[in-house]
């Protein structure tokens, strides 16, 4: 029997990459893993080898390059990229590649990918969107409600989304993703339920498919999957990404995510041509995507598939969070326990049980580390997003709401290592949540850090930008200014 072997490209993205390894390793591949660092899917016991290879932000030559000399050296017939700067390299040169690609037409990926492009396609294929405007000051200025700011395309720059209510913040943030080179758009925030339609296709069409809603999420108001189920293919929508697909010239893997509001339209929110988090639950209804995907690249026979309603899935942790902080906490939370010995998970496993707690004691270290010492980057984009003219290196300035104390006048002063810090506000009491929080409120100095906070501070005379909402490290933090409130 010939042995089957398939590279995935890994951008430490775990989950993803690892439910993956773990489809293919079911149905008979070996399974090796590429990356810039070892992740936590190349050390389950689905990965048989792991190779160092050059990232793509050395340059897209060297990191093709590096890709090729591992599939020549270990013999893999194909690579399965997991990222989209890894999709967008290989596919440009594809023509010199010395194995098969499993994609479509070149410009087909770049139009998928760039979502004020995907805007129109889907529109003409018959696929409702949200409400797409440029993020500018005058276009802003056409949708109502809290707005999502996002980069069109995550091929150049690493900026997520954020949920704004408030018009001036929602700039400052397109203004910190248009620094990056990047082209942000905004979308009106849509309150519904996340469903998600994943395939392959091949050249003739369709070849697995399965469609999946969403009963929990995780961080609220825009978050992932954290406990899902698989329900029978909707033949319209079918129809109508076939139509989509049909005018990108679309090849391999993709999962269409849809938000569906109370009028029942799903409403095409994203579109990702890699590997996604609950791809578990696919393969789990008896859609294999990547053995599909991984087969069709190779030239070898493949069996329709379509996946079966009432398949589970959990994200243990994220459905736990959700639950808790949930408004009928007692009953999901009873139900996050049931569904965990049944349903379909990425992490927890029998077969690799130290994978879940080196998750866990992994994420623990990234959050501690952030919260001691934040990356240049967090500080830059809280700075940008809370009108700080000046970025410090200190955790405790470059918190949203000590930032917003500095707006309001109040003065600073360097140590002897020349780093600004903020000087502690005058004493009394803290602010005022005058909203149920998602999580545990606490004061630090002037800090208030809660799940979805909304305060009453004035300092200096000065009163804090009404309705400063975002997106940070999972968590929600507003502030309201004593007008505002009610």
């Amino acid at each position: 029997m010939v042995e089957m072997r398939v590279l995935i490209l890994d951008e430490v993205r775990d989950r993803p990459s690892l439910a993956a390894a773990k489809a293919l390793v079911m149905s008979g591949w070996t399974v090796g893993i590429a990356g810039a660092e070892r992740s936590l899917a190349a050390r389950s016991k689905a990965c048989a080898a792991w190779h160092p290879i050059v990232p793509p932000e050395r340059g897209d030559d060297a990191f093709v390059e590096s890709v090729e000399e591992v599939v020549r050296s270990h013999g893999y017939e194909t690579v399965l990229p997991g990222y989209e700067p890894a999709i967008v390299a290989l596919s440009a040169r594809r023509e010199r590649l010395a194995f098969p690609l499993g994609y479509g037409a070149h410009e087909g990926i770049l139009a998928a990918i760039d979502k004020w492009r995907l805007v129109s396609l889907a529109q003409a294929a018959g696929l409702d969107v949200p409400r797409t405007v440029p993020a500018s000051a005058d276009r802003l200025a056409e949708l109502d409600g809290p707005v999502v700011i996002k980069s069109a395309s995550p091929r150049d720059l690493r900026v997520g989304a954020a949920v704004f209510t408030d018009r001036t913040a929602a700039l400052a943030h397109a203004d910190t993703i248009m620094t990056r080179g990047g082209h942000p758009i905004a979308q009106g925030l849509l309150d519904g339920r996340l469903d998600a339609v994943s395939l392959v296709a091949g050249p003739d069409g369709i070849v697995s498919i399965a469609q999946q809603v969403a009963e929990q999420c995780w961080p609220r108001p825009v978050g992932v999957t954290a406990r899902g189920r698989t329900v029978p293919i909707d033949s319209g929508l079918r129809a109508a990404i076939e139509r989509l697909l049909g005018a990108l010239g679309w090849q391999g893997l993709a999962q269409l995510q849809f938000l569906v509001a109370a009028d029942g339209r799903p409403r095409l929110i994203d579109f990702n041509p890699r590997f996604y988090g609950s791809l578990a639950l696919a393969v789990r209804a008896g859609a294999n995507h990547p053995d599909t995907w991984a087969r069709l690249t190779t030239g070898r026979p493949v069996t329709p598939s379509e996946g079966r309603p009432g398949a589970r899935y959990q994200w243990f942790s994220r459905d736990l969070r959700a639950s808790l902080t949930g408004s009928d906490s007692i009953r999901e939370t009873v139900r996050c326990l049931t569904m965990c010995p049944v349903a379909a998970h990425t992490l927890l496993s029998l077969r690799d049980p130290v994978l879940a707690p080196m998750f866990l004691l992994e994420q623990a270290v990234r959050h501690t580390s952030r919260r001691v010492r934040p990356r240049p980057v967090d500080a830059v984009a809280s700075a940008r997003l809370h009108g700080v003219g000046r970025v410090t290196r200190c955790s405790r300035a470059s918190h949203p709401a000590r930032a917003a104390v500095a707006r309001a006048g109040r003065p600073a002063h360097r140590d002897e290592a020349g780093n600004a810090h903020l000087r502690r506000p005058p004493a009394g009491p803290p602010p005022k949540c005058t909203e149920r929080c998602a999580g545990t409120g606490r004061r630090r100095g002037a800090e208030v850090t809660c799940g979805s906070t909304s305060s009453r501070i004035t300092r200096g005379g000065t009163t804090i930008p009404d309705s400063a909402t975002t997106l940070r490290r999972g968590f929600t933090r507003s502030w309201r200014t004593p007008e505002s409130a009610t």
